[in-house]
C-alpha cells in the first residue's frame, strides 16, 4: 500500500489520459517513473487500471491480483503437462505453485508475481524450443521473458531468465557431452535469440532503468563487505523447517510470527502435502538423470535453495553479474524453489497415479515401497529440522520456542497424516483387490489436489491482509486542508521516524500518501531514486535521509527545519506530527519552486553546499545557486517567474520575465533526458541544456525579457528503447505466420 496503491493510481490517472508516465513529481522532489520498474507502466495486464471500468484503484488491484495467481497456476499447470504429467499431476502443481508461499506471502508486493507469474510459461516455451529446435519458438519464448522483464521487479525477472537459462544449458551441455558441437551451437543460438527479443521487448522499460540504476542511492560496485551484507539476509539453517510446514514460524497477521527478518522474505513453501508427492513420486518411478522429466525441476529447486541459503552460489551471481548486487535478499529465490518442488509434486502425483491405475501388483508393490521411503524421508527431515530448533532454543535461552513451533507444524502434520492414511488404504485396497485400481487411482488423485490445495489455504488468511477497497487512503478533513493550503505548490513532510514495530508508524503519513492525494512532497519512497537528492537531502538532516528500517525511503526530520538548505526545496509548506497525533503545518513564503539567481557559481557538490550553507545561513532569501559545470560562474539581475504548468508529468511550462541574462533554477529533481526549449517575446525558440544546480535540481539559462520555458522529459534510454520494441513486436507478429504453414507445429 505505500508503494504501489500510489503508482497503479498514477498510471491508471495517465495512461487513460493516453500519456506514459516517465516522471514522478510528486516525490523526492521529483524522480524518474518508468525507471524505477515497479511502477511498471509498459506492463500489458496494466492497462486494466486505465479501462473506463468505473471501479476504484484498490478494487482493480485486487482482480489483478486474483488474475496474477490464475496465470501463475494455468502456466504452471501447462508446463508440467509439457514435461508429461496428467491432468491431476498438472493440477496440483499448478495449485501447488498459485498458492505458494511466494506467490501469497508477497501478494501485497504485486511487482514480485506480476514478474514471477510469467516465469513457468517461459519454461513452457523454453521446453518447446530445445525439443522442436524451432527459431520461431525461440521467438515466442524471448516474448514471454519480455513479460517476465516488464512485471516490474528485475530481481524475480533475473531468476526468471536463470530459470530459462539453466534449461537451455542443460540442453547444450547434454549435445557437447555427446560432441554433437553443431547442435550445441545451434541451441546455444536459439537461446540467445530468445534472450535478445526478450531484452527488446522490455527495453523500454529496462534501458531507463539500468541509467537509473547508475546514478540512483544504491549505485556501488559489488564488494566484499557488500555481499557479506548482502548473505546476512539468506535463508537461516533453523528456518528450512518452515518449507515443509508453512506456519511453523507464525503467520504474520496474527501475531505470531517469530522467525527471523519478515515472513515474506522466508516464505518458500509449497506445503507438507506436495513435498510428500515430490518425494514418493521420485522414489516410485526412480530412473537415472538422463530423460528424466524430473530432471530439470529437481535441478531447479536444489539450486535455488542452495542460493537462498547463502552458499558461495552467490558470489558468482553477486560479483559475475553487473548490478546484481543491488537487488534484495538472497532468498527470495525461493520463487524458483517454490516452482520447482510445484513441478516435482505433480510429476509424484503423476507417477502414482499412473502405476496404481494399471493394477499391476509389482506396480503396486513398488508403490508401497516408495511411499515407505518417500515419508520416511521426510519424516527424517522433520526430526533434523526439530533438533534444530530445540537447539535453536537452548542457545537463545527461549524454552518456549518449541512449544511455538510444534503448535505452528500441527495442522501441516495433521493433513499430511490424513493424506498418508488415505493413501495407504487406497493402496491395501488396490493390493488386496478389493477396489478397481482405476478408481482408487481417481480417489488418490482427488485426495492429493484437496489436500494440496487445503493446507496452503489455511495459510493465506494469516498471511494476506485483505480490507475493503474503501479504505485505501481515504480523504479526511487534513488532507483536503492541505491540498487547499498549498494550492498546486509542494510540502515537505517531517516524521522523526518510520518503526516497522509500531502499527500504525507514528507519521504524518506514508512516504508515497502525497501522490495518492496528488500532493508534491520532498519526502518518498522508491527501490531506486535518485543518488544526488539522496546526497542533497543527507546533508540537509545532518544523517542519512533514510530510516534505519528501510534504505528506499527519503524521510526528513523535523530538524530538517533549522538547516539553511532547506528553502532550497520549494517547499511552501512543512507538515509534521504535533501532540495527540495532529498535524502541524509550517509556512514557507520565501520557498519558491522557480526563482531567477541573482548569484551563481560552479563547484563540486561539497564546496557547492557549503558556500551555499554559508550564504543562506546569513540571508534565507538569498536567490543563489551552485551549477556543477565548469566556468558557470555569473550573476544577474533576476526577474520574476509569471506562471508555472505542468500539463503532465512529463512537462512543465514556466513563463518568466529577466530583467538581464539570467539563470532560471528550477526545484525539480535532475535526470537525463530533461531538454528545454525557450520560446521568446519575438516568436523565435531554441532549445537549452537543463543544467544541474543545487547538487539534485535543475537550471536552465534564459535571455533578458520575456520567456517561456517549455521542459519535456523524454530520456534518449526510452526512446531508444522503443525503437528495439518496435523490432521485437514485428518478430513476434511475423512469429505467428508460421503457424499457418504445414509442418510447424
Amino acid at each position: 500500500m505505500a508503494q504501489h496503491y500510489p503508482w497503479r493510481g498514477f498510471v491508471a490517472e495517465w495512461l487513460a489520459r493516453g500519456v506514459i508516465p516517465l516522471w514522478n513529481p510528486h516525490q523526492f522532489c521529483g524522480s524518474p517513473f518508468l525507471a524505477n520498474g515497479q511502477g511498471a507502466p509498459l506492463y500489458p495486464i496494466h492497462a486494466l487500471f486505465a479501462l473506463p471500468l468505473g471501479a476504484t484503484t484498490a478494487a482493480r488491484m485486487g482482480w489483478v491480483a486474483a488474475l496474477h495467481l490464475t496465470l501463475a497456476g494455468l502456466f504452471t499447470h501447462l508446463w508440467v503437462r509439457r514435461l508429461g504429467a496428467g491432468t491431476a499431476g498438472a493440477v496440483v502443481a499448478g495449485l501447488a505453485f498459485m498458492l505458494s508461499g511466494f506467490a501469497t506471502a508477497w501478494l501485497c508486493l504485486p511487482s514480485f508475481l506480476s514478474a514471477g507469474c510469467w516465469i513457468p510459461l517461459a519454461l513452457l516455451l523454453a521446453e518447446d524450443t530445445v525439443v522442436k529446435r524451432n527459431p520461431w519458438r525461440a521467438v515466442w519464448l524471448g516474448g514471454a521473458l519480455g513479460l517476465v522483464l516488464l512485471g516490474g521487479h528485475l530481481q524475480i525477472a533475473l531468476y526468471g531468465l536463470l530459470a530459462v537459462g539453466l534449461r537451455v544449458g542443460i540442453e547444450v551441455g547434454r549435445h557437447a557431452w555427446r560432441r554433437k558441437a553443431r547442435a550445441a551451437a545451434g541451441m546455444a543460438g536459439l537461446g540467445a535469440l530468445a534472450l535478445t527479443v526478450g531484452l527488446a521487448v522490455a527495453a523500454p522499460q529496462l534501458a531507463p532503468a539500468f541509467e537509473l540504476a547508475r546514478l540512483s542511492h544504491r549505485a556501488s560496485p559489488p564488494t566484499e563487505e557488500g555481499y557479506a551484507g548482502y548473505v546476512g539476509y539468506a535463508l537461516p539453517p533453523v528456518q528450512m523447517v518452515g518449507l515443509l510446514a508453512p506456519q511453523t514460524f507464525g503467520q504474520p497477521l496474527h501475531g505470531t510470527y517469530w522467525g527471523a527478518a519478515s515472513y515474506a522474505e522466508y516464505a518458500g513453501s509449497v506445503g507438507i502435502v506436495a513435498v510428500l508427492l515430490a518425494a514418493v513420486g521420485l522414489f516410485a518411478r526412480w530412473r537415472p538423470l538422463k530423460g528424466s522429466p524430473g530432471l530439470f525441476p529437481a535441478l531447479l529447486a536444489v539450486l535455488s535453495l542452495l542460493i537462498a541459503l547463502g552458499t558461495p552460489l552467490n558470489r558468482l551471481l553477486y560479483f559475475g553479474i553487473p548490478g546484481f548486487g543491488q537487488t534484495g535478499a538472497p532468498a527470495r529465490i525461493l520463487a524458483l524453489f517454490c516452482l520447482g518442488m510445484a513441478a516435482l509434486a505433480g510429476l509424484g502425483l503423476n507417477s502414482l497415479v499412473a502405476m496404481l491405475a494399471t493394477g499391476d501388483p509389482s506396480a503396486i508393490r513398488r508403490l508401497i515401497r516408495a511411499a515407505a521411503l518417500g515419508g520416511g524421508a521426510v519424516a527424517a527431515l522433520l526430526v533434523v529440522a526439530w533438533v534444530g530448533i530445540v537447539g535453536f532454543a537452548e542457545v537463545h535461552a527461549s524454552e518456549g520456542l518449541p512449544a511455538l513451533a510444534a503448535d505452528g507444524m500441527a495442522p501441516s502434520l495433521r493433513l499430511a497424516a490424513g493424506g498418508a492414511i488415505v493413501g495407504a488404504l487406497l493402496l491395501a485396497a488396490a493390493a488386496r483387490g478389493r477396489l478397481v485400481c482405476e478408481r482408487a487411482a481417481t480417489a488418490l488423485a482427488v485426495a492429493a489436489i484437496s489436500l494440496v490445495a487445503l493446507e496452503m489455504l489455511l495459510v493465506a488468511p494469516g498471511v494476506v491482509p485483505s480490507a475493503p477497497a474503501g479504505w485505501a487512503y481515504p480523504e479526511t478533513p487534513e488532507t483536503q486542508r492541505l491540498r487547499a493550503d498549498v494550492a498546486g505548490g509542494r510540502i515537505a513532510t517531517l516524521n522523526q521516524g518510520w518503526s516497522l514495530r509500531d502499527t500504525p508508524p507514528r507519521a504524518v503519513f506514508p512516504p508515497n500518501a502525497a501522490l495518492v492525494y496528488r500532493l508534491r512532497d520532498a519526502a518518498g519512497y522508491d527501490s531506486l531514486h535518485l543518488g544526488r537528492y539522496r546526497a542533497f537531502t543527507t546533508r540537509l538532516c545532518g544523517r542519512d535521509a533514510a530510516p534505519p528500517e528501510n534504505g528506499n525511503m527519503v524521510l526528513l526530520p523535523p530538524s530538517a527545519l533549522r538547516s539553511p538548505l532547506f528553502p532550497l526545496l520549494g517547499a511552501s509548506l512543512a507538515v509534521t506530527l504535533g501532540p495527540g497525533g495532529t498535524w502541524t503545518v509550517y509556512r514557507y513564503p520565501q520557498a519558491r519552486e522557480a526563482y531567477l539567481a541573482h548569484a551563481w557559481r560552479s563547484a563540486a557538490d561539497k564546496e557547492g553546499l557549503d558556500w551555499l550553507e554559508q550564504r543562506l545561513s546569513k540571508n534565507a532569501n538569498a536567490r543563489i545557486a551552485i551549477v556543477a559545470r565548469e566556468g558557470a560562474d555569473g550573476s544577474g539581475p533576476g526577474g520574476e517567474v509569471l506562471s508555472d504548468e505542468r500539463p503532465s508529468p512529463n512537462r512543465r511550462r514556466l513563463r518568466v520575465r529577466a530583467a538581464g541574462l539570467g539563470l532560471l533554477i528550477l526545484a525539480e529533481g535532475w535526470a537525463p533526458g530533461w531538454r528545454a526549449r525557450l520560446r521568446l517575446a519575438d516568436g523565435q525558440a531554441r532549445t537549452a541544456p537543463v543544467l544541474r544546480a543545487n547538487v539534485a535540481f535543475q537550471a536552465v539559462a534564459v535571455p533578458a525579457g520575456e520567456t517561456t520555458v517549455e521542459l519535456t522529459y523524454a530520456p534518449a534510454s526510452f526512446r531508444a528503447g522503443l525503437f528495439l520494441a518496435g523490432l521485437a513486436v514485428a518478430a513476434l507478429a511475423a512469429g505467428l505466420l508460421p503457424c499457418a504453414r504445414p509442418g510447424i507445429r
